[in-house]
């Protein structure tokens, strides 16, 4: 697919890793161990280096999904519902990408 992954283990991994390169895009699973996809997308929008970074979610909760797919205040770019099929997934992504490209 051509793109480069950084894969962190958690919320706070993930803050340290934005704040110290950059990147095209998030993709993140709103049900983590050390705090939820929530958390981390407000820590993302509240950072000066992200506030236009493009944001993916995957929940399993199509209530969740539909919720944030209504609210774009949340600065989501989309929030997929999982389980989700890999190519699916590398479209969602192209996508995304893409449509931040030309914005």
């Amino acid at each position: 697919s051509g793109y480069q992954l950084v894969i962190v283990a958690s919320v706070q991994a993930a803050l340290t890793a934005l704040s110290h390169q950059s990147f095209d895009l998030v993709l993140s699973d709103l049900h983590q161990k050390d705090a939820d996809g929530i958390v981390l997308l407000g820590a993302v929008r509240a950072a000066p280096y992200s506030l236009s970074l493009p944001i993916l979610l995957l929940s399993s909760s199509a209530a969740i999904t539909r919720e944030f797919d209504c609210c774009p205040e949340h600065g989501t770019a989309r929030v997929l519902l999982r389980p989700i099929e890999p190519q699916q997934l590398l479209a969602e992504v192209a996508a995304c990408l893409h449509q931040h490209r030309e914005s």
